[in-house]
């Protein structure tokens, strides 16, 4: 299986243990932000350059954030 480069949370996802260790087995690098992003500039800002993003369901993800973020491949 091909891993991710670089998977980013870019807000609090409340993940168990159990499923933050299994993640960091589809990646080379897991980043969590532990805030909730205030507009789409700091979406895009936590974004850079991660080839997946994952988020929950206090943000969004607008077509500009799509367009910004080049190396995203999946959004979850």
């Amino acid at each position: 299986m091909k891993r991710f480069r670089k998977i980013v949370a870019i807000e609090p996802l409340g993940l168990v243990p159990e499923a933050d260790a299994e993640l960091k087995t589809y990646a080379d690098e897991v980043i969590y932000c532990h805030d909730i992003p205030a507009d789409d500039a700091e979406i895009i800002g936590r974004i850079g350059d991660a080839d997946a993003v994952m988020l929950s369901y206090t943000s969004g993800i607008t077509a500009g954030v799509i367009e910004e973020s080049i190396c995203l491949k999946i959004l979850t």
